[in-house]
C-alpha cells in the first residue's frame, strides 16, 4: 500500500512539474512571437525565407547575414501580417554571419537580450522561426554544449529542432531573453538535434558600433571591399573563385574528425584547383568546421566554412554521409563535391 501511494505521489509531482514547464513555455512564446519576423528575400536565384527578431521598438532587426546577402529586395513580415521593406543595413559582421537591419517602423514589440556568458549546458531553451517556411514556429530543447572555433568564435550548440528557414531565429532562455542567433545545423540520416547559434553578446557588441548606413542593394558590394585594412592585407582575396591555396584547419580531436580532415585534403588535391598548404601564412583562406559523429563514433555529417584572411565567409556548406564505403570518406567526398561545384560557377 505504501509503495502504491509513493508511486502515485511521484507521478503527481512529475505531472505538476511538467505542467508548470508547459505553462512557462506557453507564456514565453506568447511574449516573444510578436517580435519575430519572417525575412522574405528576392535574389537573382529566386525567392527565399529566413527569420529575424526585433531588438527595439524603432524597427531594428537582427538576422544572419547569409539570409539577406545578395538580395535585391527584402521584407520583414511580423506575425500579425504587417510587412515592412528593408531599406537600410545598420551594420554587419561577415566573419560571424550577423547583420543588423532597419525597417521604417515605430512602437513595435521587441525581445530583451540576455548575457550569453551565463549560458550553461543543460539549460532549457526555445527556438523561434519560419521552420520550413512555416512562420511563427516554436521548438524546444536544451543547450547541448559550448563550442569554440579555431578562429576565436564561440558557438552555442542546442538540440532544439532547426530546419531551413530557421536561420536568424532567436534562441531564448527561460527568462524570455535572447541568448543566441541560430545560423547552422548538422544534417544526416543519423544526425538529430545538432544546431548552432551565435552567442548574443556578439550582437550586443555590434549594436554598440557606429551605423554603416548601407542600402540593401549595396550590401554585396560592401562585402567585397571592406573587412580589413588594405595596406595590411594587400593579397587578401574577397571571392571564392580567387582562392588558390587553403589551410585545412582541425575539425576536432576525435578520430572521425581527424580522418575526415585527412581525406578532405587528399580529395582537394585531386578534385579541385585548390592547393592545400601546411603554413597558414601562405594560405588564401582557411577551411574549418565541425564533424558530427554517430553513437559508434563514426563521422556522419559536417558543417564547414571557408574563411578568408579578412574574416569573410567565402563559402559554407553542410554535408552528410551517403551509403557505401567508409563514413569518413563519404563525408569528405560530399564536402569536396560541393566545394568543386561552387568553384566551377
Amino acid at each position: 500500500m505504501m509503495m502504491t501511494q509513493c508511486l502515485a505521489l511521484f507521478f503527481v509531482v512529475t505531472w505538476l512539474a511538467q505542467t508548470a514547464l508547459d505553462d512557462l513555455a506557453v507564456r514565453l512564446a506568447e511574449r516573444a512571437l510578436p517580435a519575430i519576423v519572417t525575412i522574405e528575400v528576392l535574389t537573382p536565384e529566386g525567392e527565399s525565407k529566413g527569420t529575424g527578431f526585433l531588438v527595439d521598438p524603432s524597427g531594428t532587426v537582427v538576422t544572419c547575414l547569409h539570409v539577406v546577402k545578395g538580395a535585391s529586395k527584402a521584407s520583414a513580415v511580423l506575425t500579425n501580417g504587417e510587412r515592412y521593406e528593408v531599406r537600410q543595413i545598420r551594420t554587419y559582421d561577415e566573419r560571424r554571419d550577423i547583420v543588423v537591419l532597419k525597417i521604417p517602423a515605430f512602437d513595435l514589440p521587441a525581445i530583451p537580450l540576455g548575457n550569453s556568458n551565463n549560458v550553461k549546458p543543460g539549460q532549457s531553451v526555445l527556438l523561434f522561426g519560419s521552420n520550413l517556411g512555416l512562420e511563427g514556429s516554436v521548438t524546444g530543447g536544451v543547450i547541448s554544449g559550448i563550442r569554440n572555433l579555431p578562429q576565436g568564435i564561440r558557438l552555442i550548440q542546442t538540440d532544439a529542432p532547426a530546419n531551413r528557414g530557421n536561420s536568424g531565429g532567436p534562441l531564448i532562455n527561460t527568462e524570455g531573453e535572447v541568448i543566441g542567433v541560430v545560423g547552422s545545423k548538422m544534417v544526416g540520416a543519423d544526425v538529430e538535434g545538432v544546431a548552432f547559434a551565435l552567442p548574443i553578446n556578439y550582437v550586443r557588441g555590434l549594436l554598440q558600433m557606429p551605423d554603416d548606413n548601407l542600402e540593401l542593394t549595396a550590401l554585396s558590394g560592401a562585402l567585397a571591399t571592406t573587412g580589413g585594412d588594405p595596406d595590411e592585407c594587400a593579397s587578401c582575396v574577397d571571392r571564392l573563385t580567387d582562392v588558390k591555396t587553403i589551410y585545412v584547419d582541425t575539425f576536432g580531436n576525435r578520430e572521425a574528425a581527424i580522418l575526415v580532415r585527412e581525406k578532405a585534403i587528399n580529395r582537394i588535391h585531386s578534385e579541385t584547383p585548390l592547393h592545400p598548404v601546411g603554413d597558414l601564412s601562405r594560405a588564401d583562406a582557411i577551411l574549418t568546421g565541425f564533424v558530427g559523429m554517430d553513437a559508434d563514433g563514426k563521422a556522419n555529417a559536417a558543417v564547414v566554412r571557408l574563411i578568408g584572411k579578412k574574416g569573410m565567409i567565402l563559402w559554407t556548406a553542410e554535408t552528410n554521409a551517403r551509403g557505401g564505403g567508409s563514413a569518413s570518406s563519404s563525408v569528405a567526398n560530399g564536402l569536396i563535391k560541393r566545394l568543386a561545384k561552387a568553384l566551377a560557377r
